[in-house]
């Protein structure tokens, strides 16, 4: 084998991969069609979930200074303001990072391609793939260069990251069923020299138009988005200008220089699989939808990460290739509901139908201000964004439940009183148990026979009470930060036999053959 893992595209979801797969000491080979990193900013939203992610990966701290918080949210129908969400801490308690971030696609670029290099990982700029046949043991590819040479690579597996268009679903023939909106938006980086208040997303709905402001990093610095008039959906030369009018009068912002400017349709596909034998697909070469809500780039970052660990797992010898037939159905299942979602948001809030309208009005102005006023809308609200609702609790892979916490759950996140939270265990990237609680002899003797699975104690405070989480039972957390396995009585022969039947060890510490 010349590799292990064959990582096509490194964008941001392809970087996340790579970084993972580093992580847990498998080097990957990483190619890309450009010449280097993105240098457009592109995606802009930061999920809570995402920066979760971060953290456990140890680079957290080096992305919040590069980001946005966002405070507030406020919403003008009709150039009227109905509704203003504060969101500075609109997930309190459910996430460390109880906010919406904003940061640029192309600084997430850079922070991952740095954390990937400093684990000695490197980039295959300007190459592409050819022609792709697996067999059993690995999967053939031909890779092209842009000096029109080319040379043949053998991976036990191939990951293809690289976008909509993606070389590897088509390599596959996997159909992408889905449709094209009929709305085209542009895109700006601009500098707004009208008073805007720090920190704040704006969006405006006035007729069949539709507008929004995005703070970004630096003074008066931010992402503007919005419908391209039909009347000049046709131009081919389209700039900023063509628009501005509609803008301003819309936003009441006046824009006073644009640093980047792009027009673009917007799609709903899922490809028909996320696996053929050794071969996967993630991010948009898996799934593209709406920019509603900000989900996209987040859904690709999340795609490897569920799949990261599993594949370092199999290579390594702990978990037997059952364990990669559980990404797709986690992960697909997911693309379902976010692409169904982020399609009736997106029509409600574009279409330009009478019915449309007077739902716009009479509804979604209402359940705006709901959300400022209402704590359980705005839990909700926040946990639906964030992305830290999101559960495999259907997988294969889950097996259990304990309180309110069932497998397939992220783990609820609790604040100890030291300040510290057991969301630290999961900076080690390792399966291990958490219990809130006394450990019982039955454990402490479980962990002694297999110490590659450790236990985590916390105490049981009324912050884990709320949480879900119950007093004395037992979690087992994957390295992804999701509960595999609960139970409320521990019992070592159940999650022996857990192990071997869904993770194929025949028992913990074991190596498959």
């Amino acid at each position: 084998m010349d590799t292990d893992v064959l990582i096509v595209g490194a964008g941001p979801t392809g970087l996340m991969l790579a970084c993972w797969l580093a992580r847990l000491g498998i080097h990957p080979m990483v190619i890309e069609k450009k010449a280097g990193l993105t240098s457009e900013s592109r995606a802009v939203g930061v999920q809570a979930r995402t920066l979760e992610t971060y953290d456990m990966l140890g680079i957290v701290d080096r992305a919040l200074p590069q980001g946005v918080p966002v405070k507030e949210m406020n919403l003008l129908i009709n150039r009227r303001l109905v509704g203003r969400v504060k969101m500075g801490e609109i997930g309190k308690g459910l996430s460390p990072y109880p906010y919406f971030f904003v940061m640029s696609q192309d600084r997430t670029e850079r922070l991952l391609f740095e954390a990937f290099t400093e684990q000695a990982g490197q980039v295959r700029w300007e190459t592409t793939i050819g022609d792709l046949v697996q067999d059993e043991q690995g999967v053939n590819v031909e890779l092209q260069r842009a000096d029109g040479k080319s040379e043949r690579v053998r991976a036990r597996y191939v990951c293809g990251c690289d976008g909509a268009s993606s070389q590897v679903r088509h390599a596959l023939n996997l159909d992408f069923p889905g449709g094209t909106y009929p709305q085209h938006f542009y895109v700006a980086d601009a500098l707004i020299t009208s008073p805007q208040p720090e920190g704040v997303i704006s969006i405006s709905i006035d007729g069949d138009r539709f507008h929004a402001l995005f703070p970004m990093p630096g003074p008066n610095h931010y992402r503007v988005l919005g419908y391209v008039p039909p009347e000049l959906t046709d131009k081919t030369d389209l700039t900023f200008e063509d628009v501005r009018s509609t803008f301003e009068d819309s936003m009441g912002a006046q824009v006073a220089k644009v640093f980047w400017f792009s027009t673009y349709n917007t799609h709903h596909r899922i490809a028909e699989h996320f696996q053929r034998g050794r071969v996967f697909l993630l991010g948009d070469a898996a799934h593209i939808h709406s920019p509603a809500g900000g989900q996209g780039m987040n859904t690709g970052l999340m795609d490897a990460s569920n799949l990261g660990w599993k594949l370092a797992a199999v290579l390594q010898g702990e978990a037997g290739e059952r364990l990669l037939a559980s990404y797709e159905p986690e992960r697909m299942a997911f693309a379902h509901l976010l692409v169904a979602t982020t399609d009736r948001v997106f029509t409600a809030a574009s279409s330009p139908t009478l019915r449309a309208r007077l739902f716009r009005s009479a509804i979604v102005a209402p359940l705006f201000s709901g959300l400022s006023q209402l704590p359980q809308m705005r839990r909700w609200f926040f946990g639906t964004i964030s992305q830290t609702r999101l559960n495999y609790r259907h997988s294969p892979m889950s097996r259990g439940a304990a309180s309110l916490v069932q497998a397939g759950d992220r783990l609820p996140w609790v604040k100890c009183s030291d300040g510290s939270s057991n969301y630290d265990a999961l900076c080690t990237l390792k399966v291990h148990l958490q219990v809130y609680g006394t450990v019982s002899p039955e454990i402490e003797g479980f962990t002694r026979e297999h110490p590659e699975v450790p236990v985590k104690q916390f105490s049981f405070t009324p912050e884990a009470a709320r949480a879900g989480l119950q007093e004395g039972a037992c979690y087992l957390l994957r390295p992804d930060g999701y509960v595999a396995y609960a139970s409320p009585q521990f019992s070592s022969e159940e999650l022996l036999a857990y192990l071997r039947d869904v993770w194929c060890w025949r028992e913990v510490g074991a190596k498959v053959e």
